[in-house]
Parts: C-alpha cells; structure tokens; sequence
C-alpha cells in the first residue's frame, strides 16, 4: 500500500517540523506533497528544507507564490500525487505512530472500498484559550461509530452522531474525478462539503471508531474559531448541496437535515439567535425562501425515499 500524503501549508512554521516528521516515520508513505500556500511566516524555508534532504518529500507552490486557500491547495496535491491512495494532513496537526496499520486491512476486506475514515483525536496547544473558544472545539474526538456506507450521508447531513476530520481520511486516488475535488470558493467547510460529496456518491468505510490514527490541534489561531465566517460557509455548503440535489441521494430525511442545517448557518437566523428571539419561524421563512426560488429541490425531496 502506497499513499501519498498532502500537506496544505499556510503560517505553519510554529507546528510543520513536528506534522511532516509524524509522516516520514509512517512506513506506508512514499511521498509528502508539501503545498506551499504563500505563507507570510518562515513556513517556505522549513518546506524547502525538508524537501532538498528527503527524496521523499516534495514541494509544490502556486503561481507567483500566491495564496489560494487549503481547498486549492488539496486539489494541487491530488493532481500531483503519484501513489495509489491518498491522504491528508493540516500543517500544524501530526499522525500517530503506525496510523495507517487499520487502514489498511480495511481496504483489504472491502474491495469496493473507494475510501476509509478513521478517528482523529485532540490535542490543546493553548491552555489558556478562552471557554467559548474550547466550546466551539467541539467534541474532543472526530469520529463516527461503525456505520454502513449507504448510512454514512444521513450521519454526516444530521451532524448530530460525530464528523470525519480530513487527517483520518484516506482514498484511492483512481476514485477521484472533477465532481469529487475540492471547492476552492470554500475558505472554510472545504472539508464538510468534500465529504457530503463522498459520502452520497462513493463507498466510504470507518475502521474501529475506538483508535485514534491522528491528532488535531486546538489553538488561537485556528479559522474555526472565526464564528461569522464559518456559519457563512456553512450556509452556502448546504445551499450548494441542495442545488445540486442533494447529489444524487435519495434519502428524504437526510435531505431535509441538509435544509434545516441551511437555515440554521442562514445570516437571518444569526441575527435572530443574537436578539434571543424563536429562531423556528425564521428558519422557516429562510427555506421558504430557497423553496421558491428553486423549486426543483422540492420535487427532488417528494421523489425521495425514507
């Protein structure tokens, strides 16, 4: 088993040296692709560095060296991997020792196996981060109990029974086509949206949720934190999702989590929760809204199954 590993890096000087050293110990890894995302730190020197000593390790920088955000920077790696299988990593997270052992014997036991997520727990670099900071963390691992992969979309639309972090995500490389790359226009919930797209239209499996193969980091300057911003992605990663019909699912209740989960992340509702006023009625109005303005999505929901 041969895997490629991509490192998107942006201002990531205080933590790289640690998350690219956790991967070289990895015996499965062939190569590191190092995608250089015109860091304004010393994050290209550290990335130079590894690469002129390790014949496994290779940089990749943008165009004129310009910022181009992690999704751009993914899909960079994807396109210059040359393994069969492929697997990510943040700069400032690291893997845990033999990380990919259960990979795997997973893709062994399901030939049909388009990718494998695994559990990736958490490690707080900042200790004197503020409480709603450690709040908006979540929970302290990223992880899904043993789920069928037909069950694995209306997991992830509801958000309420655990996630996928990219670090524990691993896939085959001949799965990959346009549909199934990352979308740039995502500064943040690149990721929620990738994997939406994954778990509705290939066959994705979990290993033992109980074993952790990575760790993430929490620390200030972490965009999750950024609450606007990541509410505003959220809302256009569900509407993009349900444009696009909900890529092809049938599953009628997953489907209305999707909506629900666009109103909620929905700037009206924001405002709403912020004056501490019912937000239901105007959650409503906002897929009201939609509902009308795209009417195909409702005739795509009464098709649907349960």
């Amino acid at each position: 088993m041969d895997i490629s590993v991509i490192i998107p890096v942006y201002n990531a000087e205080r933590f790289l040296a640690e998350a690219i050293e956790s991967v070289l110990i990895q015996p499965e890894v062939k190569e590191i692709l190092l995608v250089e995302d015109g860091s304004k730190d010393h994050s290209l020197v550290i990335c130079q560095t590894y690469a002129d000593n390790n014949p496994h390790v290779r940089l990749i920088q943008h165009s004129n060296g310009v910022n181009k955000g992690a999704a751009e920077s993914r899909n960079q790696g994807i396109q210059n991997a040359q393994c069969e299988y492929l697997a990510f990593l943040d700069a400032d997270d690291l893997y845990l020792p033999n990380r990919f052992t259960e990979t795997l014997k997973t893709f062994h036991a399901h030939p049909d196996a388009d990718g494998v997520y695994e559990t990736v727990g958490t490690m707080h670099e900042d200790h004197g981060l503020p409480t709603e900071i450690l709040k908006r963390a979540g929970s302290e691992q990223a992880r899904i109990e043993q789920t069928d992969p037909l069950s694995l979309y209306r997991t992830l639309a509801a958000a309420k029974n655990g996630y996928i972090h990219l670090n524990g995500f691993v896939i085959k490389h001949r799965a990959f086509d346009e549909t199934l790359m990352f979308d740039p226009v995502f500064r943040q919930c690149q990721d929620t949206d990738f994997l939406l797209r994954w778990s509705a239209i290939t066959k994705l499996y979990g290993t033992h949720p109980a074993r952790e193969v990575a760790m993430r980091r929490v620390h200030d300057q972490n965009r999750v934190f950024n609450i606007d911003e990541t509410l505003y992605y959220r809302h256009l990663c569900m509407r993009k999702c349900a444009i696009n019909q909900f890529y092809g699912s049938k599953d009628r209740e997953a489907n209305w989590q999707i909506m629900n989960r666009m109103a909620r992340a929905s700037k009206l509702v924001s405002i709403v929760k912020r004056l501490h006023l019912p937000v239901t009625p105007f959650r409503l109005i906002v897929i009201g809204t939609f509902l009308l303005a795209h009417p195909m999505v409702v005739r795509h929901i009464s098709l649907s199954g349960k």
